[in-house]
C-alpha cells in the first residue's frame, strides 16, 4: 500500500504565528511535529493555538517583572504615586530605592518629550518597567511660564518658597480673571520590549495672592482652586489625588499598564 506523504508542522518562536509544513518527522519544541494523516479539525486547532501564542509573545514578558521604577527622587511625588498605583500589586520604587543614579539631560521641548527621555534612559540602565513624569505650572499671564522649566525656574537649588513669592510678585495688581493657570503632568512608561506608553493630565485654577497650605509641595501653596476656595496644598491627600494633574495622568497610565502587562498575575 502506498503511504501518503508525511507532512510536519514546525513550531518555533520565529515561525509560531504561521506554522510551517515540512517533510521530516520528529517532535518537540524547535523540532518537527509529525502529521500522519491528521484530521483537518486537528490541524485547525493547532493553527488557532499558534496564533494565540503569537499574540502572547507580543505582550511584555512579565516573568521578569518584579518591580516598577519611577524616575524621581521626590518623596512628596512618590507618596502620590504609591497611593494611586498601590492596587497594581507590584512594588513601585523611586530611583534611590532602586539603587539607580543617573544624570539625565532633559532637553525636550514638551513635557511629554522630557518624560520619554527620563523613562527610556532609566529603563536601559535597569531593564525594569520604568515610569517617568514631567510636570509643571503654566501661567497664562506670563505666557505659559514657568512651563517645562518649572523645576529649574530661578535655579534648581532655589527653594519653592522663593519661587512662589517671585511669581506672586510678578502678578502684583493682576485681577483674578487674568491669573488663570494650570498644572500639567505628562507620564511615560518605558517597557523592556521598547514600548512607550503615554498619558497626560491637567487641573485648572488661578494663582493666589499668598502661599497657603501644608499638604502639598512645589507650587501647590499658590495654586488656588476657586471651586473649592482653597489651594491644592490645603486639600486632603485623598482629594488632591482625585483632582490633581498627576492623579489624572497616573490613573490613565495605570489602565494602560494593566492592558500591556498581565497585572492579575501579581494580585
Amino acid at each position: 500500500m502506498t503511504k501518503k506523504p508525511v507532512k510536519t508542522i514546525i513550531l518555533t518562536q520565529r515561525s509560531i504565528a504561521t506554522p510551517q509544513v515540512h517533510g521530516a518527522p520528529g517532535g518537540g519544541e524547535g523540532r518537527c511535529f509529525c502529521q500522519w494523516g491528521l484530521e483537518p479539525t486537528l490541524i485547525s486547532c493547532i493553527e488557532v493555538q499558534s496564533r494565540t501564542i503569537a499574540g502572547l509573545c507580543e505582550r511584555v514578558n512579565t516573568d521578569m517583572i518584579n518591580r516598577i521604577v519611577f524616575a524621581t527622587g521626590n518623596e512628596g511625588k512618590m507618596a502620590e504615586i504609591r497611593a494611586i498605583l498601590s492596587d497594581l500589586g507590584i512594588p513601585v520604587l523611586s530611583m534611590k530605592e532602586a539603587g539607580v543614579t543617573a544624570d539625565i539631560v532633559e532637553d525636550g521641548k514638551t513635557f511629554q518629550e522630557n518624560a520619554d527621555i527620563k523613562a527610556e534612559a532609566i529603563m536601559k540602565l535597569t531593564g525594569d518597567v520604568v515610569l517617568a513624569d514631567d510636570s509643571g505650572l503654566e501661567i497664562d499671564y506670563l505666557n505659559g511660564e514657568p512651563g517645562i522649566y518649572s523645576a529649574r525656574y530661578m535655579g534648581e537649588d532655589t527653594s519653592y518658597d522663593k519661587k512662589n513669592r517671585n511669581l506672586i510678585e510678578r502678578l502684583e495688581g493682576v485681577p483674578d480673571e487674568k491669573r488663570t493657570a494650570r498644572f500639567v503632568c505628562a507620564i511615560s512608561a518605558a517597557l523592556p520590549d521598547g514600548t512607550l506608553l503615554h498619558s497626560r493630565g491637567t487641573i485648572e485654577g488661578i494663582i493666589g495672592y499668598e502661599s497657603k497650605g501644608e499638604n502639598g509641595f512645589g507650587y501647590d501653596p499658590i495654586f488656588f482652586l476657586p471651586e473649592y476656595q482653597c489651594t491644592t496644598a490645603e486639600l486632603s491627600p485623598e482629594k488632591k489625588n482625585e483632582l490633581s494633574h498627576r492623579g489624572k495622568a497616573l490613573r490613565m497610565m495605570k489602565e494602560k499598564l494593566m492592558e500591556a502587562i498581565d497585572i492579575e498575575k501579581y494580585q
